[in-house]
């Protein structure tokens, strides 16, 4: 189910390992739970997040990005970025969530010239740490460093991805 869940269904940054290990370990498993486990992946309280996310959606040019203003765990943080990559408009997602920690990242990118990993690292570099792989990546800015983001840590958040997105019209929002 991991393997499926990280490569989106193989359909994303899917290596030949990940298509052996799938093989090698599909015999072994219990059908029935693998079912269950696809059919019912998410809980109620996950919906907030969703709302959330909805909520507060920003899109530049091809850049989506999303507030969560509450504590999220990493795996929702990530899926709820995978879900705002499926809007049309939007190749490259950033989602942070607050959480007692800090702030918590989750980075996609379907763009060849603009890698998740080297774009989060660049852009937390000063405040916190990021990196991953090309189609997706994660970060935190610690607590200690919250502060350091101003009045509208939100806004300003927005505006360093998109410097590091030179790419982008960062002028217009959609």
């Amino acid at each position: 189910y991991g393997i499926k869940m990280d490569t989106l269904q193989f359909s994303r940054g899917v290596t030949p390992l990940d298509i052996s290990m799938f093989a090698f370990l599909h015999p072994l498993i219990d059908q029935a739970k693998m079912k269950n486990m696809e059919s019912n992946n998410m809980e109620y309280r996950d919906l907030r997040a969703y709302g959330a996310a909805i909520e507060h959606i920003k899109v530049y040019d091809v850049a989506g990005f999303s507030f969560i203003p509450f504590s999220c765990p990493d795996a929702l943080i990530a899926t709820i970025s995978d879900f705002i990559l499926a809007l049309e408009e939007v190749q490259v997602s950033v989602i942070f969530s607050r959480r007692e920690d800090g702030i918590k990242f989750s980075v996609r990118s379907e763009l060849a010239d603009i890698h998740a990993g080297q774009l989060i690292h660049r852009t937390l570099q000063d405040l916190g740490s990021g990196g991953g792989h090309a189609g997706m990546a994660g970060g935190l800015i610690p607590e200690v460093n919250v502060p350091l983001l101003g009045e509208h840590p939100e806004d300003n958040i927005i505006r360093m991805f998109l410097d590091q997105l030179d790419c982008i019209d960062c002028s217009k929002q959609l």
